[in-house]
């Protein structure tokens, strides 16, 4: 009955074994970990949601009908940017590497017919097994997946900053390439007018006609800086599009001026490279790289011990006598092909702790580079708004003033405006360079400017 019984039960057996090995939990990708990464790295909440959908073509089109800002620039790019999606799903994949980690293989079936020569009817033997030694691995698999997971929570949380961060410099050189295009009109039809002024001193004589050529060439310059501008404009508002995923047109959008922030920090810059090599995400990242290889060269040198499973074993001779018991099976590799990949490991776990160390210089000298342009942009910024901005103002006002008294001639106001409108302009400039400079300080830090 034992042998009927258990020869009847070997094919539902390995179909339930088969449909087990089959089946697979439903993960949803857990992204507080990488929330709480990048909140620390911005210095506000996220919310990330790889899975859900967000907004469509139409309800942007909707939203950026009343103008956009940039914190809706930044809420759009984590809830529409395609490739931040499809980049935060590899914490989900970590994440089930990591559950799979500490699972048991499913058992195996082993089933041996032999046909004997003698005639004495076939000699059939099955063993189901449980492998064994996994009991002794599973310790370090489960650690090896926890960093593997560690560090794809620290990679997948700087890019999402980095994708921030291009959102940000998207938005802030569209911007100003808006104010610009307006500047650069201006200045063109301040160069149209003194042209025409030119002209008309030439017609009655009173210029020679090289005065006049040297205008008409300033003019051509002055409309082709215009129409580059218009170019730089819409290659900005483009750039700012991708940025949100938002395949329609942008030239239109007007962009709300966000907060100028002001805050200069006077501390030490070295006190900046010691905050940054605390709390950079891929600096984290590569230190539990390193521990994760480790984990991995300790699972190697087990498995040099080859399988060992056991379970019942039921064993028909064919000799109308049949037997069912308890069996161990222990394959051992002759030739220990694994020790190339051993040396591999080991080879990659040395090669992992060489880049963390030589990124911890790098960060270093990153840090220090971010703040010496910070601190280069911001002294051109306020030599343009303290000293230069008032000198041109002043010195159009006065002129207006000698035109009004006849003291001064309407070219040289013109010039003067446009020389005030030049340093407008290099003030816009100016403006760009200290926020994206502050930007990249915080990027150096991995961390929001210091208070």
């Amino acid at each position: 009955m034992i042998s009927c019984s258990f020869r009847l039960s070997l094919p539902s057996t390995a179909l339930v074994l088969v449909a087990w090995s089959c089946s697979s939990p439903e993960l949803e990708p857990d992204m507080a970990a990488t929330e709480a990464m990048v909140a620390e790295a911005l210095g506000e909440e996220v919310v990330l949601a790889p899975l859900a959908s967000g907004p469509d073509e139409a309800q942007i089109g909707m939203l950026l009908a009343d103008g956009l800002t940039l914190e809706e620039a930044q809420l759009l790019t984590l809830q529409n940017n395609k490739h931040l999606q499809a980049l935060l799903l590899e914490v989900g994949i970590k994440q089930a590497e990591r559950i799979q980690a500490g699972l048991l293989s499913n058992p195996t079936l082993d089933l041996s017919v032999r046909f004997p020569g003698d005639g004495t009817g076939n000699l059939l033997d099955a063993l189901l097994g449980f492998e064994l030694l996994e009991l002794w691995q599973i310790p370090v698999r489960e650690r090896m997946a926890e960093f593997a997971w560690q560090v794809a929570v620290a990679e997948v949380a700087r890019a999402a900053v980095g994708h921030l961060r291009d959102t940000r410099e998207a938005f802030l050189t569209a911007q100003i390439a808006d104010r610009n295009v307006e500047t650069l009109r201006r200045r063109s039809e301040i160069a149209s007018s003194v042209l025409e002024a030119e002209r008309e001193l030439a017609y009655l004589g009173m210029v020679e006609q090289r005065a006049v050529e040297d205008l008409e060439f300033a003019h051509e310059l002055a409309m082709l800086a215009w129409q580059t501008g218009e170019r730089e404009r819409a290659e900005a508002k483009q750039a700012l599009a991708r940025a949100i995923s938002y395949a329609g047109a942008m030239e239109a959008v007007e962009l709300v001026e966000p907060f100028a922030d002001r805050r200069i920090w006077a501390g030490d810059p070295e006190t900046l490279v010691e905050k940054a090599l605390m709390q950079r995400q891929d600096l984290a990242a590569m230190e539990w790289k390193v521990q994760a290889l480790e984990q991995e060269v300790l699972l190697r040198g087990r498995a040099r011990f080859g399988a060992l499973s056991g379970g019942p074993n039921y064993e028909d001779p064919g000799a109308g006598e049949t037997a069912l018991g308890p069996a161990v099976s222990w394959s051992i590799p002759l030739f220990d092909q694994g020790q190339a990949g051993l040396a591999k490991a080991r080879l990659a776990e040395e090669q992992a702790r060489l880049q963390w160390q030589a990124a911890l210089a790098d960060v270093a000298q990153e840090v220090r580079g971010a703040w010496s342009r910070l601190q280069a942009a911001e002294a051109i910024r306020a030599r343009l708004s303290e000293e230069l901005l008032p000198l041109a103002q002043n010195r159009a006002a006065r002129i207006g003033e000698g035109v009004e008294l006849g003291t001064h001639g309407t070219r040289e106001y013109l010039e003067a405006q446009d020389q005030l409108l030049e340093v407008v302009q290099e003030l816009l400039q100016a403006e760009w360079e200290v926020q994206a400079a502050r930007w990249g300080l915080e990027w150096a830090l991995g961390a929001p400017f210091p208070e």
